[in-house]
């Protein structure tokens, strides 16, 4: 038996696919009785998707220029 406790720890595994059949079964068995657990994990997988998407976007090439010569210099300096 799961308590809700026990579900927000299996939801990134859960929407990415990637939980054992037995814990599956388990927490998809909460989420159809738990109202909260099922907003919340609506919210989860709402929120992954939002950031996925954005995260996906180009970086501005002047961002991107900096962020390597930055990391560049980084790697640089610490083989010195």
């Amino acid at each position: 038996m799961f308590y809700c406790r026990d579900c927000v720890g299996l939801l990134s595994d859960y929407v990415d696919g990637a939980l054992p059949d037995e814990q599956r079964t388990e927490l998809e068995e909460h989420l159809s009785y738990c109202p909260p657990c099922i907003t919340f994990m609506r919210t989860y997988r709402t929120t992954s998707k939002i950031c996925r998407k954005h995260l996906a976007q180009a970086m501005p090439e002047e961002v991107s220029t900096r962020l390597h010569d930055f990391l560049n210099k980084a790697i640089a300096a610490k083989k010195s």
